[in-house]
């Protein structure tokens, strides 16, 4: 919408470029024009000719591009001469820069894995009020959802619409390629309703696509976009990474837990992880951080410190391929000894710029594992049992994983419970960890290792942690739990379950995910199918504490950690 003169004030026909890449869609509506021009006077821009209004105002409909062309995304109005195809026929009567692009806040959810059919896949999308007011309440709209090239959508039984709901209509078929799916909604009012959320089914593809995006958009009845979001990440299917162990030699320190702390306060500024990539020369998200733990002495006698209190930060990482370096030339940038005296020279740098406190590093990491490349786990969708569902009901839950092969890869299992739902972990007798045709139990962490085995942050959410380097054995594992039921049914009933190298994973998306599930969870009224634990091992017997949550807050000693 804008302004143009009115004919008393121009005698030509009057012009409105648009800026590159934007699209000005014919016929003109609701202000009339002469003609849309896609490349007006060879410019390169569209160009509506001869636009009419009595008022001096007008409104047109627009395509606009994913992202504007730095130097050419103004809109020019302009007053046509003898010849108002020639760009020197003509005077300008008006410029303005265009508005910022918004991209509509979008988000997808499924189970990571490779070559998976049927896979639920969760669409979550929130138009803006400026695209709901183009569509009339009630009138037909269309949700397109297209899906990184190698991904299958699927509508028929797999889909649901659980907003909006009756009494709206919402009908899914396939779109022109086989990873594209339209949803059409009939009699949906959306105005006040938020987010807009769709299950439908997905066959996953063996590798991540090297576009690895979804394109999300909302339709009006004339298939005209008025909302989208064109860059959705997508979940990443798990892929080898290269695992590696290095020690950070630090002098003239007050105490390992005063280290500690400094070590984790370089984890949260991003200093260790920029000084990594920069290191390897990878972008930052191919990199996990997966355990920091702070050690007093030396990691070997070959190099002597400062005189001083001594201690060193044992750093485990992994890290995977990206577009500029394969697996086989990470192993060997970690290989050369350049390796050990740059990592040193860049995390002190970052610190510094941290704001950290000044500390002495040895001018050389200890690099203690060069390196193995190690395959994501072969675990199954995990399922679901439960011992009720009422409304508000207390009970147990478990969660069941079985593991095609043996792996040594992970050091947590992350699990996110659905809005509503609580876990009621409490002490060390909370949970319940059970062979389920597995040779050996699951190698939580012990009471010989510092922390605990299982951490909580809120009551959706419990991490459990495994000890370092144990094997996970090829069979079943149950994690039981003690749990409360919603009062209601969340609008969106997912558990998500993430499989991790590092002790730090916080979500399904975090870098140290190596596969996540996201399973459709049960509702109230659905029939209970737990009936008894069938327990072999109990974690709590490996970890007897009377209280073994961790809260994950920020010390207040860590002040002393900053300049």
């Amino acid at each position: 919408m804008g302004t143009i003169p009115t004919p008393e004030q121009a005698s030509g026909d009057v012009i409105l470029e648009a800026p590159v890449d934007a699209t000005l869609l014919w016929p003109c509506i609701p202000t009339p024009c002469k003609e849309v021009v896609e490349d007006w006077a060879g410019t390169g821009r569209a160009a509506a000719i001869g636009l009419e209004s009595s008022t001096g105002n007008l409104a047109l409909r627009v395509e606009l591009p994913r992202a504007w062309v730095t130097g050419r995304e103004d809109w020019l109005i302009l007053v046509g001469g003898n010849d108002p195809y020639k760009a020197v026929e003509v005077k300008a009567w008006d410029t303005a820069k265009s508005v910022g692009l918004r991209q509509m806040p979008a988000s997808v959810n499924y189970p990571a894995v490779a070559k998976t059919l049927g896979v639920s896949l969760s669409v979550k999308l929130t138009p803006g009020e400026a695209a709901i007011a183009l569509i009339p309440g009630g009138a037909r709209c269309y949700v397109k959802v297209r899906a990184p090239n190698g991904y299958v959508l699927h509508c028929g039984k797999l889909f649901q619409s659980l907003v909006p709901q009756a009494p709206a209509e919402a009908m899914c078929e396939g779109g022109e390629t086989e990873n594209e799916a339209i949803m059409a909604l009939d009699n949906a009012k959306l105005a006040g309703l938020g987010d807009l959320i769709f299950i439908l089914g997905m066959d996953t593809p063996p590798l991540n696509p090297s576009n690895n995006v979804f394109v999300i958009s909302l339709l009006d009845a004339g298939n005209l976009t008025v909302d989208s979001n064109v860059n959705v990440p997508a979940m990443q299917i798990p892929q080898p990474r290269l695992q590696s162990q290095v020690a950070l030699a630090v002098s003239g320190i007050e105490s390992r837990e005063w280290l500690q702390l400094w070590g984790e306060a370089a984890l949260q500024s991003g200093a260790l992880l920029s000084s990594l990539a920069k290191t390897l020369k990878v972008v930052e998200s191919s990199i996990s951080i997966d355990a920091l733990e702070a050690k007093l002495g030396v990691p070997s006698t070959s190099r002597r410190l400062q005189a001083g209190l001594s201690g060193y930060l044992q750093v485990d990482y992994s890290v995977f391929e990206s577009d500029n370096r394969s697996l086989d030339e990470l192993e060997a940038a970690v290989s050369e000894s350049s390796f050990a005296t740059e990592l040193v020279q860049n995390f002190g740098d970052a610190t510094a710029a941290a704001g950290l406190t000044d500390v002495t590093l040895e001018t050389a990491a200890y690099v203690l594992k060069e390196g193995a490349t190690a395959q994501p786990p072969n675990c199954s969708t995990p399922t679901l049992r439960w011992s009720t569902s009422e409304a508000d009901a207390a009970g147990q839950v478990q969660l069941n994983l079985i593991f095609q092969s043996p792996t040594t890869l992970l050091r947590a299992v992350l699990v996110k419970m659905p809005d509503g739902y609580k876990h009621r972990i409490r002490t060390a007798t909370g949970m319940e960890v059970t062979q389920r045709g597995a040779e050996q139990p699951f190698p939580v962490l012990g009471n010989d290792e510092d922390g605990s085995f299982i951490e909580t942050w809120n009551q959706q959410t419990f991490r459990v942690l495994l000890k370092a380097g144990a094997n996970v054995s090829a069979g079943g594992y149950a994690f039981e739990v003690p749990f409360k039921m919603p009062m209601t049914n969340p609008i969106e009933n997912m558990w998500e379950i993430s499989l991790c190298t590092g002790i730090y994973c916080d979500g399904p998306r975090h870098e140290s995910v190596v596969t996540s599930f996201a399973v459709l969870g049960f509702q109230i009224g659905d029939t209970p199918n737990l009936v008894a634990a069938e327990t072999t091992f109990d974690a709590s017997n490996s970890a007897h504490r009377s209280l073994f949550l961790s809260l994950l807050l920020l010390v207040s000693q860590g002040a002393r950690l900053w300049r």
